[in-house]
């Protein structure tokens, strides 16, 4: 397999962190440690591993039956969506886990603050063999402390991310906001894609959108655009103002080469490519943690394992250039 590396003015290279002989499909950080899922199993028993990534080593925590979606973690505890139930896992041997909401519609996103654990659904409505008339979609929130889900939200929504007073998500093409408490939903950008990606970098909440990347001012409303012209805006990272854009492997049409995977640097500087895929493997996860951006890769067509790579972006300059591979 060829392994991506970065061409730097210092040499810096995309490190390999772990493989799995699965994919990877999710992951977020938790201060210097990750948190992934690792799928397996197949269509006809599939299965999904909690994995702790840290700098002492890799560690699947707990396997489930099932599909596993996005986790995120407290001081205490991992969130995830496992099927249809909202599943809380202790951070600590022996990993004890409870499903603590269960029976949703189709949940996917998930996100933490101090008191309440949000999740998302998307809506069966038009699905493709499902129920005639649809099951309802919504954002809600419990308190950790126990409880049932408090619904905010009915529109139809996939990823979520929280600050001090609102939720913000992505809905069918839109990303849209709502207060924490409930009350009247805000669309905040229209053409955000059909599952935008989203970080927050102190008061700026930075979105994948169709063609690109735009970051919005959460306390005056100003809308930033980033880069455009991206055949496949993934995933986006930021920290302390820099922000980082995957974008996937994209084909162009018959007779073309095709866009490789690759990653951007879209601030403080003009938008640069500071990694670059050659081979035509696929982006299947980005996450910056502890001054590293980490990403996962896989073979097209997803029979190869997935590897999951890190590149210290604190050591990333200005004058980096494109990649290569090496053996």
């Amino acid at each position: 397999m060829f392994l991506p590396v970065l061409l730097m003015a210092n040499l810096a290279a995309a490190h390999v962190i772990w493989k799995t002989p699965g994919s990877i499909t999710f992951a977020s950080a938790d201060g210097a440690d990750l948190w992934l899922i690792e799928a397996g199993g197949g269509l006809d028993a599939p299965k999904a591993s909690l994995v702790r990534v840290s700098p002492s080593g890799t560690e699947r925590v707990v396997t489930f039956s099932g599909h596993a979606f996005s986790p995120v973690a407290d001081a205490e505890n991992v969130y995830l969506v496992v099927d249809k139930d909202l599943v809380r896992v202790e951070k600590k041997p022996p990993y004890s886990w409870k499903r603590i909401a269960k029976g949703e519609v189709w949940p996917v996103g998930v996100a933490v603050d101090r008191d309440f654990v949000y999740l998302t659904n998307q809506t069966t409505k038009g699905l493709a063999g499902g129920p005639p008339d649809g099951k309802p979609s919504s954002v809600s929130r419990m308190r950790k402390s126990g409880g049932s889900l408090e619904r905010l939200s009915s529109s139809s929504a996939r990823n979520v991310v929280v600050d001090e007073r609102n939720v913000y998500f992505g809905s069918e093409t839109s990303l849209r906001a709502i207060a924490k408490e409930g009350g009247k939903e805000r669309v905040l950008l229209e053409d955000a894609g059909s599952s935008p990606s989203l970080a927050l970098d102190g008061d700026w909440l930075v979105t994948t959108r169709s063609g690109g990347a735009s970051r919005l001012h959460t306390k005056s409303g100003k809308v930033e655009p980033l880069v455009d012209d991206v055949d496949i805006p993934l995933f986006v990272a930021a920290k302390e103002g820099t922000v980082y854009l995957g974008a996937n492997l994209a084909f162009q049409g018959p007779g073309k080469p095709p866009v490789p995977a690759k990653i951007l640097r879209l601030t403080p500087a003009p938008p640069e490519t500071i990694w670059t895929d050659e081979n035509q493997d696929r982006l299947a996860a980005m996450v910056l943690a502890a001054g590293r951006l980490y990403f996962a890769l896989e073979p097209l067509g997803g029979t190869g394992g997935a590897t999951l790579l890190a590149i210290p972006v604190s050591a990333t300059r200005p004058a980096a250039v494109k990649a290569g591979s090496t053996r």
